[in-house]
């Protein structure tokens, strides 16, 4: 997946408004995490 920074927090460091940022495919994720507890990996919050 591919997008563009639209808004950032204070916290975020090396990352600006504009650019141009990817993520790989998450597939077949544990379902184990506290924050996501189903297969929807690329979701995670």
């Amino acid at each position: 997946m591919t997008g563009t920074v639209t808004a950032i927090s204070p916290a975020v460091t090396g990352l600006s408004i504009g650019d141009m940022v990817a993520i790989g495919n998450v597939v077949d994720s544990c379902g184990t995490c506290p924050a996501r507890p189903d297969p929807v990996g690329q979701w995670f919050t």
